[in-house]
């Protein structure tokens, strides 16, 4: 008889306890006739229209006997507000509460002064209330977020700014005014503002700021303000309508991240070189951008390059200096050649360069023994030098979409490829494949093949090719004997 160590018992009954303690019902889901009688800890509740019997679940007043509760989640996801289902009166019992995220909003929740976290998503009406009570009563909030609709520019909260614990705020659909009494309050460190157009950011007082996110906001610039900042490590600019990141931006010292996707950004500052401790760049969909600076080469701690869908011509050569590189994808831009020495970024695991124009495959991708996917899809190469059974750690290889008539052997030791796609070329001829014994995804369709690659009888992956290897032109007879081998990948 197998024994159970005594860690194992533990363990199933921490899971046991943790399964009684936190309880979720979705919107398909039944309030429990025993609810009141449970010893909760965490209750998430939600409402709505779903494919299924959407039961109402509506909390009443016995809701005071869940003396333990400390995170409590009340919303409904309907298409319309419905008054059943506000919180009960009840709540204010809740002295443990630490957390509370609903859109039921009562006047009761402004009693639960020992709150940690508020998560308030305001209709018109729960935004009265909002406006009358205040926050000020929340001496012990850490976190807070608020959603509004169609709010009124007269609209204003008080309270906020001087509330001492406060570090994270939210907000989404604010007016000036509720952004402007958020602005006010210096001890935050983590701050978002959502979904506003034509609004001011004056913030100037958040000296302790870290994280910035002011995305889908419309923005023509980038607020001077933001480069007062001095211990912003995340800056989020993602969905507006930004063309040029200024000189400024080397006065961000410690940022780490920098997210721009999105924008319409056509000048990136020659000081980005001087945000020594940035680690990740995204300036994805930034459709006028054809030119990184090369003091993109002074950020020796950078991780992370993406550039997609611009209209860069190259990938700047004094990239190769940034030796921490592990990610640089560059798709669907406008790149020829590349004069970048792989050889300098041994740390690479991921070079993504799809849907561009290379007319050259480096010979120098073989030195990066790190790396783990490579896709040069929908180019222009016609050649691919041998040697690439060197990249050892390769699992996925994308060179689909060429003008490939021939591929080098050494694909045939490549033993850690998972994914190899190679459809869409002029090849007449496949390397073997025998050997590639964790292939699960192969498509050498839209070819000039004569036969199946080498190998492929030995492997279990016939229902993969069924359905991926796409019709080949020129071998049809060898369909016979193998049903349904007819059908379109």
């Amino acid at each position: 008889m197998m024994k159970t160590s005594v860690s194992t018992y533990l363990l199933i009954l921490f899971t046991l306890v943790s399964q009684a303690q936190n309880l979720t019902l979705d919107i398909c889901d039944s309030i429990p006739s025993d609810l009141y009688k449970k010893g909760i800890v965490s209750l998430s509740v939600s409402n709505g229209q779903g494919y299924c019997n959407s039961y109402d679940k509506v909390l009443d007043k016995r809701i005071s006997k869940l003396k333990d509760l400390r995170v409590l989640i009340y919303t409904d996801q309907g298409y319309f507000s419905r008054a059943k289902y506000k919180l009960p009166k009840q709540i204010c019992k809740l002295k443990n509460l630490e957390s509370l995220t609903t859109n039921g909003v009562v006047t009761e929740i402004f009693d639960l002064d020992g709150l940690k976290r508020l998560d308030l998503n305001l209709a018109t009406d729960s935004a009265g209330i909002v406006q009358q009570k205040g926050f000020s009563m929340f001496q012990e909030l850490e976190e807070l977020t608020l959603s509004f609709s169609n709010l009124s520019s007269s609209y204003q909260l008080h309270g906020i700014d001087s509330l001492p614990k406060l570090r994270r705020v939210t907000l989404y659909g604010a007016n000036q005014l509720v952004i402007n009494e958020v602005l006010r309050n210096p001890n935050l460190t983590h701050l978002t503002i959502q979904r506003t157009k034509g609004k001011k950011f004056n913030l100037s007082r958040l000296t302790q700021l870290t994280s910035l996110s002011l995305s889908y906001n419309e923005l023509v610039s980038i607020p001077k303000t933001v480069f007062g900042l001095t211990n912003l490590d995340t800056l989020d600019l993602v969905y507006n309508n930004i063309s040029v990141v200024p000189n400024d931006i080397g006065k961000l010292k410690n940022l780490k991240l920098l997210s721009l996707f999105h924008n319409t950004i056509h000048t990136l500052s020659n000081s980005i070189g001087e945000c020594r401790s940035l680690e990740t760049l995204w300036l994805d969909y930034n459709r006028s951008l054809r030119y990184v600076p090369q003091e993109i080469g002074e950020l020796e701690r950078l991780r992370e390059f993406r550039a997609n869908h611009c209209s860069l011509e190259d990938l700047p050569p004094r990239l190769v200096r940034c030796s921490n590189l592990e990610v640089i994808e560059a798709t669907h831009n406008q790149i020829k050649h590349i004069y970048i020495d792989f050889e300098k970024l041994s740390n690479l695991l991921s070079v993504e360069l799809k849907n561009n124009r290379l007319v050259g495959f480096p010979a120098s991708f073989y030195s990066l023994s790190k790396l783990t996917k490579l896709d040069l899809s929908d180019n222009r190469l016609k050649s691919i030098p041998s040697g690439i059974e060197e990249m050892t750690e390769l699992t996925s290889l994308a060179i689909n979409n060429n003008e490939l008539a021939i591929l080098p052997k050494g694909i045939s030791l490549l033993k850690n490829l998972t994914y190899l796609s190679a459809y869409a070329n002029e090849l007449t001829t496949f390397p073997s494949v025998g050997s590639l014994v964790g292939l699960q995804s192969l498509y050498v369709g839209s070819n000039e093949l004569t036969s199946f690659p080498d190998g492929v009888e030995m492997m279990s992956i016939w229902f993969h090719l069924k359905y991926k290897l796409m019709i080949l032109r020129s071998f049809l007879h060898l369909y016979i004997g193998y049903p349904n081998w007819n059908k379109c990948g």
